[in-house]
């Protein structure tokens, strides 16, 4: 992914189960001035700091260390799909999206803003956030809840 598809926007929001969102409203927002709660944070991260930004500056180790301590809490949960997943393929997960040929909003997947709430804590989509920054791009539509 590195660029926004340039065609026509969707109205719609693709929400991932048990998300619970029934009202947004589509925005171009900085992307440097999402943050996040990751897991095990007492405040939110700016997205620069995260660990999955600096996966993408080439620092792997923190995204690595980050994904172990979660394990079982935000992915690879007891009685889901991807119970057993590894901590490798979680990562092989996260290059897929950086190396996908697809844009972000590109069809089919023209519906799956980043979503924020208004204060712009990041609800889903933080992978993709840093990828585009990463890539130079600044400011993207998100979906604001």
């Amino acid at each position: 992914m590195k660029k926004i598809h340039d065609g026509e926007r969707s109205t719609n929001l693709y929400v991932p189960e048990g998300y619970g969102i029934t009202s947004y409203k589509i925005q171009n927002i900085q992307l440097d001035t999402i943050v996040d709660k990751i897991w095990g944070s007492k405040v939110p991260l700016k997205i620069k700091t995260t660990p999955h930004f600096k996966y993408l500056l080439g620092n792997k180790d923190p995204l690595r260390k980050y994904f172990l301590a979660c394990r079982g809490f935000t992915w690879a949960r007891r009685g889901t799909a991807n119970e057993n997943m590894t901590v490798d393929e979680l990562l092989l997960e996260y290059e897929a999206v950086i190396n996908s040929d697809k844009d972000y909003l590109q069809p089919p997947f023209q519906d799956h803003y980043i979503i924020v709430r208004s204060d712009l804590n990041c609800v889903d989509g933080l992978r993709r956030a840093c990828v585009l920054l990463s890539n130079g791009i600044e400011e993207a539509p998100v979906a604001v809840v």
